[in-house]
């Protein structure tokens, strides 16, 4: 079994301490800074031994973070794992303080960053080194079901939305029907008034009649604002995707 560590210099002391209890445990660990002989290029050396492995530890810490060579190394093995589905990465926390990169933060990590959680980890890793090797198949069911749980995931926030929007929806409606109410009981009371006006000859039926008009005018244009309300506030239902054969 090919194991590759990749780390920071910061990080030394603390890979040898977890490459000399993995080789205790019958575990080879490929290191750039022990197997790269002088004169030797780093990046063939590294590259070709990325390749080759077929478990990739990845020591993280907030010194791995701020190092380009450790971001530079990641995504080289990030790029092998989606070429070859099984090759495993394994990320290992030194520091809680730390956060796993991005491109890795779906994979489940090894916790060490104390002395107790250390010799937990040692275990669950060798045990996960020396576990069956993945076959391709494996690593492809895996893949799909990464991408249905993410798909999964955005259907979710899909309804979660349709459902905000939803009672969006019905809280508008509520408040313009109680608006349209008043304003029609408003508009009626005047239309009243000044109809009554205008059969008694009480007021002039000039202003009677531009009473009236006044109303049916506010009227018309309170039913089409509503209208245009509710068309506004109207939830639509994400398009389903279509099929590709």
């Amino acid at each position: 079994m090919k194991v590759f560590a990749t780390h920071v210099n910061e990080d030394a002391k603390f890979v040898d301490r977890l490459q000399s209890d993995l080789v205790d445990r019958g575990v080879q660990v490929w290191r750039a800074d022990r197997q790269v002989a002088p004169g030797e290029s780093f990046v063939g050396r590294i590259k070709s031994a990325i390749e080759s492995a077929e478990i990739i530890v990845v020591v993280v810490s907030r010194a791995a973070l701020r190092s380009q060579w450790f971001r530079s190394e990641l995504a080289l093995a990030v790029a092998e794992k989606e070429r070859r589905h099984e090759k495993r990465i394994i990320p290992i926390l030194v520091e809680a303080s730390a956060d796993i990169p991005f491109f890795i933060r779906d994979l489940h990590y090894l916790d060490m960053s104390d002395e107790k959680s250390y010799k937990h980890g040692v275990d669950a890793l060798t045990q996960a080194i020396l576990s069956p090797r993945p076959t391709e198949q494996d690593a492809l069911e895996r893949e799909k079901a990464k991408l249905d749980f993410v798909s999964a995931g955005k259907q979710v926030l899909e309804l979660e939305k349709l459902s905000a929007s939803n009672m969006l929806f019905m809280g508008m409606a509520k408040i313009l029907v109680r608006f349209l109410v008043f304003n029609a009981v408003l508009m009626g009371l005047l239309g009243g008034a000044a109809l009554i006006s205008y059969l008694t000859s009480e007021v002039p039926r000039g202003l009677a009649r531009l009473v009236l008009s006044v109303s049916a005018i506010l009227l018309a244009a309170l039913m089409a604002y509503v209208y245009l309300q509710l068309r506004r506030f109207t939830p639509t239902r994400p398009r389903e995707r279509e099929n590709v054969k």
